[in-house]
């Protein structure tokens, strides 16, 4: 509970420093031209993108003799492309999801 409370205030002032260093005036004249029907289109179209992908793990470990379930494989393909978005290099969001579906999978059959 405590380190719930932290993150979100540690996320909370990283937010209020970075609205002091920006200019929070434009940054809020340029929001209220938002139309979020751009956004919903956005995520229209990513949907299906992303079923596909985890489909093609999912398709790739039965192909191997693991089993992963799509739900699995979904949300670990989420977390990949958040973390190659937010960090340097793009290589930590899918070692993560490699990580992760690798403790879905368990240990490889043996040969």
């Amino acid at each position: 509970m405590i380190r719930g409370l932290v993150r979100a205030g540690v996320s909370l002032a990283l937010l209020a420093l970075l609205a002091w260093w920006l200019d929070a005036s434009a940054l809020l004249d340029r929001l209220a031209g938002f139309d979020p029907r751009w956004a919903l289109r956005g995520v229209a179209i990513s949907l299906p993108q992303v079923a596909l992908l985890a489909f093609r793990w999912r398709f790739t470990a039965g192909r191997l003799g693991l089993e992963l379930p799509f739900g699995t494989a979904v949300r670990e393909y989420y977390l990949a492309l958040f973390l190659n978005q937010v960090l340097p290099g793009g290589v930590m969001g899918m070692s993560r999801a490699c990580g992760g579906m690798g403790a879905a999978w368990g240990s490889p059959p043996s040969p």
